[in-house]
């Protein structure tokens, strides 16, 4: 299974507030990393969804492929054992006629 993950880097360069304090870009940082974290979890867990769909849409269609040949193959298998069982009864029907000619 495919493993995703996501980085989030901080620099600490604020180019929006640049009259701000050390102690409001801290703030801000401590509010910011964890709700893109949580943004972050969300995103992988909606793209991991979407992975396991895509999954199952492939062992659904690979399923599918599987018993239509198992059909088809027991189709097979019956149209033989009934060729196989009517060349039998034609081989017994024609000893039986030949046994009844010779006597």
């Amino acid at each position: 299974m495919q493993q995703i993950y996501f980085v989030y880097a901080y620099d600490g360069n604020d180019d929006d507030n640049d009259d701000d304090s050390d102690d409001d870009n801290l703030s801000n940082l401590s509010f910011i990393r964890p709700m893109m974290m949580m943004m972050m979890m969300m995103i992988a867990s909606l793209i991991e969804q979407q992975l396991l769909r895509g999954y199952l849409q492939e062992i659904k269609k690979k399923e599918m492929i599987i018993k239509y040949w198992l059909e088809y193959f027991e189709i097979i298998k019956i149209k033989l054992f009934d060729t196989y069982k009517k060349r039998k009864k034609k081989k017994t029907l024609d000893k039986n006629q030949r046994s009844k000619e010779k006597e």
